[in-house]
């Protein structure tokens, strides 16, 4: 249990100085600024698409698919001796984790005919900015 915990809390401290706050302080901070200077900065987005009020939405995507690392907790180890010998009886082991896990992230930027972002929406499970 102990190796489940050390993990979580290793987890917990890499992912603590992204946040969800942040990435939308961000996505706001792009409100009133001309698609093309987004563009510039971030690339070419993956895709877009005119929504049904006639604006042009611009999709960015983001997707990572990753390992998650494998915990064996071992169980309790008996030795018992005899004379000159020992039995050494190893307890059940479990397994914790393991697998891939894919992280993703899209952004709708929404623009006016003159090119500048009205409004932006992001999904998925990792949204979060540092």
């Amino acid at each position: 249990m102990r190796h489940v915990l050390a993990a979580a809390a290793i987890i917990a401290v890499l992912s603590g100085c992204a946040t969800q706050q942040r990435h939308a302080e961000i996505m706001d901070s792009w409100v009133g600024e001309d698609i093309n200077d987004l563009v510039a900065s971030w690339g070419y987005p993956s895709g877009d698409f005119r929504a049904p009020n006639g604006n042009k939405v611009y999709v960015y995507e983001n997707t990572v698919t990753g390992q998650v690392p494998t915990i064996v907790q071992h169980g309790p180890t008996t030795v018992t001796g005899y004379g000159n010998t020992a039995t050494i009886q190893q307890g059940p082991s479990v397994v914790y984790g393991g697998g891939t896990r894919t992280n993703w992230c899209r952004m709708h930027f929404e623009t006016s005919d003159s090119g500048r972002i009205q409004a932006w929406r992001s999904e998925g499970n990792s949204c979060k900015s540092r």
